[in-house]
This record gives C-alpha cells, sequence and structure tokens, in this order.
C-alpha cells in the first residue's frame, strides 16, 4: 500500500480481512492460518506451544495452553 501524502502509510485495509473487528459469535472467523493452529493445539490436547507470532494462535488455542514466545529467544 503506498503512503499517503503525509508519508504515513494507511495499513488498516491492508489488515482488516484478518481482523477480528468483524467476528460475530455466529461465524468461524477468521480463516487465517494462525488461528487453525491455535485450534489445532487446543483440541489436540498439546499443553504447551513454541511460537513467534502468539497473539492470534494464542487467543484461539484458549487458557488451557501454555505459550512460549520463540521471538524473545531468538537473536
Amino acid at each position: 500500500m503506498a503512503p499517503e501524502r503525509n508519508l504515513i502509510a494507511n495499513d488498516r485495509l491492508q489488515y482488516i480481512e484478518n481482523s477480528l473487528i468483524f467476528a460475530s459469535r455466529q461465524t468461524s472467523m477468521p480463516g487465517h492460518p494462525f488461528r487453525f493452529d491455535g485450534v489445532e493445539r487446543r483440541l489436540g490436547g498439546y499443553p504447551t506451544a513454541l511460537w513467534g507470532a502468539v497473539g492470534m494462535r494464542g487467543y484461539y488455542a484458549g487458557p488451557g495452553v501454555r505459550v512460549v514466545d520463540s521471538a524473545r529467544w531468538i537473536r
């Protein structure tokens, strides 16, 4: 997406598809690979996960899964 005239990029439209802003309880959103990672971890009975991008994965994994942020360990 091209920067606006004041050189500040407006990335909202780029990420809106995977945003939870339009989520509802009637639909299964978002259809993103990170969501599937989290659901798989939760339903698979795995108590821990080592992920670099925790946000959406951790949300869908739920409170029963302990997540270690691997980005903290990579240098």
